[in-house]
């Protein structure tokens, strides 16, 4: 059913309007220019949007109770909420790449302790807390890094390629996160997690120097 709401939205890109942008710019190219903050926040809408879809189910088919459940999403945001601007404001004076994969080498953490903090309610407050705040730095942060490269139409383009690869994220990380939950349980959750944050660990370690 996912994919069947997924046809209207296809089908508007018919009905986009067109326009041009000065200069040798467009937007897959600022995504092939930029690969690193691209990349990094597809990862990270891959763990934004799965947990704020997918936490709540988690906590009750561990045994927790709805308020307690939903207290686990509430965590998420308010680290999201308090923690993005100390973070990304770090990147001011740290080099913006070091924090992008600290940050997203602490999602993959939080992933994969999930599991066992689950059982311990004050373990897995903290731990959502975190990770909503290093995800939400990903984002300011690798968008703080576009800005750096780009200016002006090529900005203009960056930005739509950078809203595209957090959209495809989240969309990806929605429909993969529900079919794994149904397919091998609630611990589908982190295992999609841990595997996007391995996939961009993969490029960013390797490939470091086209960030």
């Amino acid at each position: 059913m996912s994919f069947v709401a997924l046809l209207p939205i296809l089908m508007g890109f018919f009905l986009l309007p067109s326009f041009k942008l000065k200069g040798n710019v467009g937007i897959w190219q600022s995504i092939i220019n930029a690969k690193g903050p691209m990349f990094a926040v597809t990862m990270a809408g891959v763990s934004f949007f799965g947990v704020c879809a997918f936490i709540t189910i988690y906590g009750l088919k561990n045994q927790l109770s709805f308020n307690e459940s939903a207290l686990l999403l509430t965590l998420f945001m308010m680290g999201s909420l308090l923690l993005e601007a100390p973070l990304t404001w770090a990147s001011d004076f740290i080099e913006r790449r070091y924090i992008i994969v600290i940050c997203a080498f602490m999602s993959m953490l939080c992933a994969v302790y999930l599991p066992i903090a689950i059982y311990v309610n004050y373990q897995a407050y903290i731990l959502l807390f975190i990770w909503g705040g290093v995800n939400a730095a990903i984002y300011s942060t690798s968008l703080a890094l576009i800005g750096d490269k780009y200016e002006g139409d090529a900005l203009v383009a960056a930005n739509a390629g950078y809203t595209l690869m957090d959209a495809a994220g989240g969309t990806a990380g929605i429909l993969l996160i529900g079919y794994t939950m149904d397919a091998f349980g609630a611990d589908g959750l982190p295992y999609v997690i841990m595997l996007s944050s391995i996939l961009y660990f993969s490029f960013a370690l390797t490939r470091y120097r086209v960030v």
